[in-house]
């Protein structure tokens, strides 16, 4: 037997319930009441189906801007998250390249210590006779022979 326009919902829903994931938690209240009044006397209800319902235009306007407001809180809410995750993750890459300049840094001025230490004045004096001989080598160059106190080509006996 199918019951048509029936407007009954129990105390315990709220009207947006009805165009809500509730359906059938509404469909299986109002088939155990339907149960409780009609078995004694005599009828058997196999199934409840709320298929066409109809509210007042006013309420269900209301009921779908309600739910249409809670969606869009709900994608604010996930955007939000996103945005959160996606600043983490800028966060992370920030301190991956911080740390991989730190580390090139910090390599860098071990191996100019280890030049700073190993540099003597023998050393030093070789270095400048071959950039000498480079600059002799050189076609666009000219050989001036100076005593020795230009800056280029001098060297400090003691640092």
């Amino acid at each position: 037997m199918i019951i048509d326009d029936v407007c009954w919902i129990d105390g315990k829903f709220l009207a947006k319930d009805i165009h809500s994931g509730e359906r059938g938690q509404i469909e299986q209240a109002i088939r155990k009441q339907m149960v409780e009044i009609l078995d004694p006397k005599g009828f058997i209800i196999d199934n409840v189906l709320l298929k066409s319902i109809k509210l007042p235009d006013g309420l269900a306007k209301t009921i779908e801007e309600k739910l249409q407001a809670e969606q869009e809180a709900q994608r604010m809410e996930f955007v939000k998250e996103r945005e959160r995750r996606d600043a983490e993750r800028r966060i992370i890459e920030a301190e991956g390249k911080s740390n991989a300049m730190r580390i090139e840094a910090d390599a860098i001025k071990r191996a100019n210590d280890t030049i700073n230490k190993t540099l003597t004045p023998a050393i030093l004096k070789l270095l400048q006779i071959e950039a000498f001989c480079a600059i002799s080598n050189s076609n666009n160059s000219k050989l001036l022979i100076t005593d020795g106190k230009t800056p280029f080509l001098s060297i400090p006996d003691k640092f």
